[in-house]
């Protein structure tokens, strides 16, 4: 889902398979996966799922995973959007976890109920960390976790959807060329309907041009003649009155 929402080609699937089979750590990960599941027990319990929320930050879960490399690390996951937050964490002591939960919370607002339970990630950082440090591993696991899409999740949408309302920008999304920035576009067509509704035309004045600037200082505004000292953007200006230099506006 992640290649798809960049970019597409007839057998991206078919590469994409072949990439991780000649990948000598993800083969590594797969195999002890296997053979630790091998070894578990066929009799099962009942499953007990949770229900689902309606909203983010509504159920939160948080636990400890490791040990990694040495290292603990906290994981906090938003139940509704799957969000992560995955911090590391030497020692794992008490007052060291309030702490950092409460940085998390304070970033993001308080959760309605916190459970602790067991999500783990270790498989996909240490598929990563074949090729980068844990800690730069680390980053490049959550920008993907949290920018692909999810079929099963709320709207089908990515994590950062759900739980920011907007898609984050990463590494391969700069590398795509993107068209003129929307946003500008709707600016330049807000201005050109006020400038025709409004009957609005430019204004123009030089340095040393003689000019009235509005008077502030005063209870009721009043137009003070002034000479124009230094022209600033479009619209705003420096205008000398007496002694006094003052910004303002083409039209103040």
């Amino acid at each position: 889902m992640l290649a798809r929402s960049y970019g597409y080609w007839p057998p991206v699937e078919a590469d994409i398979v072949k990439l991780v089979r000649n990948c000598a750590t993800c083969a590594q990960q797969a195999k002890d996966l296997l053979c630790a599941c091998s070894a578990v027990s066929d009799e099962k319990t009942e499953l007990q799922s949770w229900p689902k929320p309606l909203t983010p930050r509504a159920r939160v879960h948080a636990d400890f995973a490791g040990l990694l490399d040495g290292n603990f690390y906290l994981v906090i996951v938003d139940a509704f959007s799957k969000w992560r937050e995955i911090i590391q964490m030497n020692p794992i002591t008490t007052s060291a976890t309030i702490r950092v939960s409460s940085k998390v919370f304070a970033q993001f607002g308080n959760p309605k109920t916190l459970i602790t339970d067991n999500d783990t990630f270790k498989g996909g950082l240490t598929k990563l960390k074949g090729e980068e440090p844990t800690a730069e591993a680390l980053q490049a696991f959550l920008a993907a976790h949290r920018s692909t899409s999810r079929p099963s999740g709320p709207n089908h949408l990515s994590l950062a959807e759900n739980f920011l309302g907007r898609r984050i920008r990463t590494g391969v999304g700069l590398m795509i060329p993107s068209s003129k920035d929307s946003r500008g576009r709707r600016d330049t067509k807000m201005k050109g309907q006020f400038n025709r509704h409004q009957g609005a035309k430019a204004c123009h004045f030089d340095v040393d041009d003689a000019v009235f600037a509005k008077d502030y200082r005063q209870v009721q505004t009043i137009w003070t003649p002034g000479i124009m000292a230094r022209r600033l953007g479009n619209v705003m200006y420096h205008v000398r009155c007496g002694n006094a230099l003052w910004t303002r506006h083409a039209t103040s």
